[in-house]
């Protein structure tokens, strides 16, 4: 198992540090004037999960929480045609547990090219977020323009516990999925997500994070539905931050 990585997030303006390789190999804890003068900063703990084995049992149902208060409320309105009309709490706890199902599958199947990324407060979980290491595909090639054969990191399920919210936790775990693919990934290293058209706040986040839309891509899912008549979710977005070595 990878060891973890210790940052500091003020809230709005997050303080980490994470170089390329070095939080891989060592607990960082980083502090510098501002952060050592303000009492309200918090510590955020990254851990980095790479098998169903790494996970205990209050990591399984406090990741299924996020994933749940996270996506079913999107994931509800889209099916249901309508935010106003909620299913029961124990709708929302399934769709949880589904959503965890789906990580603990890929950590089953991808070995150690999947990694958890997980952010914790005081040893409870408030944020997370997956990635995959894969070959990338042809639609990326074509939009990105990367060789063929060229590997990527896929980023999936970023979560963040509303109360923390726009903390830096986030940015955080970014940062840390970033750090890893460069470790992982032979130069140049890239990451890539995929974000709805109208999750606008998401977008912000990312760009500042670094992340590019790539316009010729095309959703095809998106594409399919639109042709057939049917009113699907929101088109997604292709975006790409390429790192440095």
């Amino acid at each position: 198992m990878l060891p973890s990585y210790v940052g500091t997030a003020r809230p709005h303006n997050p303080l980490y540090f994470c170089t390329a390789r070095g939080y891989l190999r060592q607990l960082t804890r980083v502090y510098n004037r501002e952060a050592d003068t303000r009492p309200s900063d918090r510590v955020h703990h990254i851990a980095v999960l790479e098998s169903i084995g790494d996970f205990s049992w209050n990591n399984v149902k406090q990741v299924s929480a996020l994933l749940s208060a996270a996506f079913y409320e999107d994931e509800d309105a889209w099916n249901r045609g309508s935010a106003n009309t909620r299913e029961p709490p124990l709708a929302e706890t399934l769709f949880g547990w589904a959503s965890l199902f789906a990580v603990l599958t890929q950590h089953l199947l991808c070995g150690n090219k999947y990694l958890t990324f997980l952010a914790s407060e005081n040893g409870k979980a408030i944020g997370c977020c997956g990635l995959s290491f894969d070959p990338a595909p042809e639609d990326v090639i074509a939009a990105t323009g990367v060789a063929a054969g060229s590997q990527y990191g896929l980023l999936t399920g970023l979560a963040v516990a509303h109360a923390h919210r726009r903390r830096g936790v986030a940015s955080a775990l970014l940062e840390a999925a970033a750090a890893a693919a460069v470790a992982r990934l032979p130069p140049p290293a890239m990451l890539a997500l995929l974000v709805a058209r109208t999750n606008t706040s998401a977008l912000r986040l990312y760009t500042r994070q670094g992340f590019e839309e790539q316009p010729d891509w095309v959703d095809a899912r998106w594409q399919a539905e639109a042709e057939s008549g049917k009113v699907g979710k929101p088109r997604r977005l292709l975006l790409v931050r390429r790192l440095a070595s």
